[in-house]
């Protein structure tokens, strides 16, 4: 649990120091105040999630002008995701994560990059098979955290697992058929 404390007083916190509660306190008639932050197990979790649509964000960006995968409307799917995570983290007292999660986007990023530069039946499947095992991953951890949460993340929660689950379809759907 991390812990700021702003300093009580006026505009001057002694010594003729300006402080920001004493700022807010005489301006909005806001009273000094303690915040607490979360950093309990259901805080990370929303915060693996988050760092995770992140890195969905970063991954579809990449193929944006694939003609075969819906890459643009994954991308701001994902952001809208990444939104709502940032909402549920502070809702529970947690500070947001800010960067995509390096170890579980880095494979199917280097993956994807040869994909892209090498065009061709192949490399597009293999494409759509990483995204797919992407989106499942997604769906798996939104499955795992659910039980766990408040009643009002849950809705969210259940909301946005679906999303994920529309796109492992829509992923699935569009592999072609082995020979």
């Amino acid at each position: 649990m991390m812990m700021l404390q702003t300093t009580s007083g006026g505009v001057g916190g002694g010594a003729g120091q300006v402080t920001l509660a004493g700022i807010r306190s005489r301006l909005f008639g806001i009273p000094d105040t303690t915040v607490t932050f979360n950093d309990n197990a259901y805080v990370q979790a929303l915060n693996i999630l988050l760092q995770q649509e992140l890195a969905g964000i970063s991954c579809y960006r990449k193929f944006s002008k694939a003609t075969f995968l819906a890459a643009p409307q994954f991308c701001d799917e994902h952001k809208d995701a990444s939104l709502h995570l940032e909402r549920l983290v502070i809702a529970n007292r947690g500070i947001p994560a800010d960067r995509a999660a390096s170890a579980a986007s880095s494979f199917p990023r280097a993956i994807l990059e040869v994909c892209w530069a090498i065009p061709g039946e192949g490399a597009r499947r293999l494409t759509l098979t990483q995204f797919s095992h992407f989106e499942q991953q997604l769906v798996q951890r939104y499955d795992a955290i659910l039980p766990d949460s408040p009643v009002g993340d849950a809705e969210v929660l259940r909301l946005l697992r679906d999303r994920c689950t529309r796109r492992l379809d829509s992923l699935k759907a569009s592999l072609p058929r082995p020979f």
